[in-house]
């Protein structure tokens, strides 16, 4: 229950502050900086799990397959949703 009260609280506090924030760049910005920033973590967990040669050499066997592609593409597409329903938001408050 407590939960639930931190959550509406913080939500309505930094929600509109990040819409704000997020609505000011392009969509296409936005996706490309999500699919990047992914496989530039990945590939920074797996070199420092493995080191450099055989983490570069995990990350090309698993980002060349259907799932690793696929994957950060539909999180980079969610993000730009995102973006978008809140861009929406801030052009009705404008109004």
């Amino acid at each position: 229950m407590n939960h639930d009260i931190i959550h509406g609280i913080l939500s309505g506090l930094i929600g509109p502050i990040a819409s704000k924030w997020a609505s000011r760049f392009k969509c296409r910005l936005i996706f490309l900086v999500t699919v990047v920033g992914l496989y530039l973590s990945a590939l920074m967990g797996l070199v420092y799990v493995h080191g450099w040669r055989i983490g570069f050499k995990l990350f090309m066997n698993r980002t060349t397959n259907f799932a690793g592609i696929l994957v950060p593409m539909a999180l980079g597409l969610l993000a730009v949703f995102i973006v978008f329903i809140s861009s929406i938001g801030e052009q009705r408050k404008k109004e």
